[in-house]
Parts: structure tokens; C-alpha cells; sequence
């Protein structure tokens, strides 16, 4: 399902598409963690994704994950809620990273650093040196590969509904349908598929290593 980018409409390759998978499996695993050992789920700072049950942000993980890694004659339309699922990819490859900085020994778990400096080098031809500790350098080369397929932060504004019965849509200057989309309720069935289709997406045909600096 090819994604609609600010670059048009692709399908991430080589490095970049590396970067992600991974951070979709980092992703699948702390939402699994959560669920086992949370009673209620653990809020990323996204709104419309944090409202959502443990089966419902599997679905819309497994969405985001076959827009951005598999080709398919059309996109899907881009919602506050699907987009959400991609900035929380970014989210937790900030993560990813803070953890390696933070201990070392755990990077040949999620070489996170590594994975950001090749797509970097390929997509944007910078980096801020695989040896570098200072996070918000980083997270400033995140950003830039996350601005690389999100257009803007709308998906993180929640509006409140007025007394008034005239909606606000004088101040979304967005799509109309932007914040209309249907929260996924899957089925046994339907959830153990979204798991199937997400470790079929997470593996790797090729692990890809950044230049050296």
C-alpha cells in the first residue's frame, strides 16, 4: 500500500525501509509489552493513537507498516489516526537510540544508531557521526527523515466539540475528512492476521550498513 509522502507517493527502500522495519518491530514489541504487563496502555504523547486498545493500535500499526514497505496501485488516505502510527515510529527510533547511548552493551539488539546514520546517508546525504552521543543530535537527524513522509504535526490536534452545532471548520485548515476515520475493532481473527502480516513485514530480505564516516 504505497504511502502519500511530502516527495509524492512511494514506497520506502533500501536504508530508510531498513530503519523503519526496525522501528516497527521495536514498536510491536513495547505495545506487546504493554499489554501484558499494564492495565491500561501507556500513552505516547499522540492522542488519537493513545485512546486506542491494544488490538485496535496492532491494526493500525499493521496499516502504517504495509503503506510505508509494500507497493500497491493505490495510497491509503492519509488520516490524523494513520499518521499518528507513523510519527510514533520516529518516537520510538528517538527511543531506540537513547537507550543504545544510554547502554551500550544493548546495541546489537536495536543498532538503532546505525540503522538512522545509513538512512541518513542515503536519503539526505548528512549524519552526525556514528559515534556520537549527544541525543538531540539524533533527534534532529530523526526529524529530518521523519519530515521525509510526515507533512506536519496535524495529527496530534484534538478538537473539542463546541456548544455551538456549526462544526469548527473554519480553523482546520486541513482535508475535511482529515479527523474522520474509523477506530479498528478487530476480531480475534482479524488481530492474529495483523500479527502475522507485522512479523512477515519486520523481517529484513537484507540488513544494510552505513558508510563509514
Amino acid at each position: 500500500m504505497t504511502w502519500r509522502t511530502p516527495e509524492g507517493e512511494r514506497v520506502l527502500q533500501g536504508a530508510e525501509a531498513e530503519m523503519i522495519r526496525r522501528a516497527l518491530e521495536y514498536t510491536i514489541e513495547q505495545i506487546g509489552n504493554d499489554s501484558i504487563h499494564n492495565g491500561d496502555p501507556w500513552e505516547f504523547g499522540l492522542p488519537h493513537f493513545d485512546a486506542l486498545a491494544y488490538e485496535s493500535r496492532i491494526v493500525v500499526m499493521e496499516h502504517v507498516g504495509n503503506g510505508l514497505l509494500t507497493e500497491t496501485d493505490s495510497c491509503s488516505r492519509l488520516s490524523a489516526l494513520n499518521e499518528s502510527g507513523v510519527a510514533l515510529l520516529f518516537l520510538m527510533l528517538k527511543e531506540m537510540v537513547s537507550v543504545e547511548i544510554d547502554e551500550p552493551d544493548h546495541a546489537g539488539t536495536w543498532p538503532a544508531k546505525s540503522l538512522v546514520l545509513a538512512a541518513a546517508q542515503e536519503c539526505i546525504d548528512k549524519d552526525c557521526g556514528a559515534g556520537e552521543s549527544d541525543l538531540d543530535d539524533w533527534e534532529e537527524l530523526i526529524n529530518l527523515l521523519a519530515e521525509r513522509i510526515l507533512w506536519d504535526g496535524d495529527f496530534s490536534f484534538v478538537f473539542e466539540e463546541e456548544a455551538s452545532d456549526d462544526p469548527p471548520a473554519e480553523v482546520i485548515p486541513i482535508r475535511d475528512d482529515y479527523y474522520c476515520f474509523t477506530v479498528p475493532e478487530p476480531s480475534e481473527e482479524e488481530l492474529r492476521s495483523a500479527l502475522r502480516r507485522l512479523r512477515e513485514l519486520c523481517q529484513s530480505s537484507a540488513q544494510v550498513e552505513p558508510e563509514a564516516p
